[in-house]
């Protein structure tokens, strides 16, 4: 019976490995960028990406008052127009969403509760006064992250990572 039920563990893990349903050496920070360019590319899809559509940045932080577990401060980013934002999900939370426009290309943005998730193990990572910013890129796109005050920040988009890098420095 025992070793009935040791076979029958090892397939339903097998097959959950398979599967991808399981990744048991992949931890949160390693799963993120993932995450976020896959978000990334299908907000460019949808026929309505978002939840809230405004360029107004405190109606924005308002909408996501009663949405999120933490206060939301819409970023200023040089030389962007804020096109709206969403409720989105990430590692099993509440994440904000917003996006902004520069030059014809999307730049979007994710604010999320950090408690838990190393960033270091991402990528590479630079000191810019003394906030550690990772950049990494994935099917074509770069992503920067980077915490503050428990909270994990993220800008994604196909703009050169020292563009990215030089908004979240300005933040």
């Amino acid at each position: 019976m025992r070793a009935a039920a040791a076979v029958l563990l090892f397939l339903i893990g097998s097959l959950a490995a398979y599967f991808g349903l399981v990744r048991p050496h992949e931890g949160a920070s390693s799963q993120l960028p993932s995450l976020l360019v896959q978000d990334h590319i299908e907000i460019q899809i949808r026929e309505h990406p978002f939840d809230i559509q405004t360029s107004d940045k405190w109606e924005l932080e308002q909408w996501f008052g009663k949405r999120v577990d933490f206060a939301v401060s819409i970023p200023s980013l040089p030389g962007t127009k804020l096109q709206g934002g969403r409720l989105c999900y990430l590692l099993g939370r509440r994440a904000a969403f917003m996006v902004f426009e520069k030059e014809n290309k999307p730049i979007s943005t994710y604010i999320l509760d950090g408690s838990g998730i190393d960033l270091s193990s991402i990528g590479h990572v630079d000191v810019h006064q003394n906030k550690g910013i990772c950049r990494t890129s994935e099917r074509g796109f770069n992503i920067v992250l980077w915490k503050t005050n428990g909270l994990i920040y993220a800008l994604v988009s196909s703009f050169r990572p020292e563009v990215l890098e030089t908004m979240a420095t300005n933040l």
